[in-house]
């Protein structure tokens, strides 16, 4: 898993997907076209630094939707690394999110697409046997989480409802240890 001195990676695609349902008593008809561009650009600035940058475009239901982020990889030996990385994006509600209703199920407002912010760094050892282990640290900042809350209508009183919402914000954090 060390850096490879002799290769920088670069990278730029595209897809376009055909989400559709044929028919949906909660959902209904739906037939749209999710189109996406993405680039990545990694450099080595040095035998030992590494920098990268991307970024994505989602076409979705007539709305934009970018992302960005960046990260680094330091090799301060054959065998030891530290990495470090942050990202912007966003992620588009799914069709529950945006149609489903029935009795039970509504929307306080509109739902809007999830804003991602992520910080994540560590380190990673690599072992002679090329066997790794891999400790980070993440910080993960959601503005307009999308979750589901319990609401409560005169209806609510008898059959127990649910609405999809928009949450101010939510933030985690969290270690991972990852062997292989």
């Amino acid at each position: 898993h060390a850096i490879q001195r002799t290769r920088l990676v670069h990278g730029l695609g595209g897809n376009v997907e055909l989400r559709q349902i044929e028919g949906s008593p909660n959902l209904g008809n739906r037939r749209n076209v999710i189109g996406s561009f993405w680039a990545k650009e990694e450099l080595l600035l040095t035998g030992r630094l590494a920098l990268a940058a991307f970024g994505r475009y989602d076409q979705y239901l007539k709305k934009g939707y970018t992302g960005i982020g960046s990260d680094a990889t330091l090799e301060m030996t054959d065998n030891l690394s530290f990495f470090g990385g942050v990202s912007l994006s966003r992620r588009m509600p799914n069709y529950q999110e945006l149609f489903w209703t029935d009795s039970a199920v509504s929307r306080v407002a509109p739902i809007e697409a999830e804003k991602h912010m992520q910080f994540e760094a560590g380190a990673e050892m690599t072992f002679p046997d090329k066997s790794y282990i891999r400790a980070s640290y993440f910080h993960r900042t959601i503005e307009d989480a999308i979750q589901i809350i319990p609401y409560t209508t005169q209806a609510a009183r008898i059959f127990p409802s649910l609405a999809f919402a928009n949450a101010p914000k939510v933030v985690t954090n969290g270690f991972e240890v990852k062997l292989g």
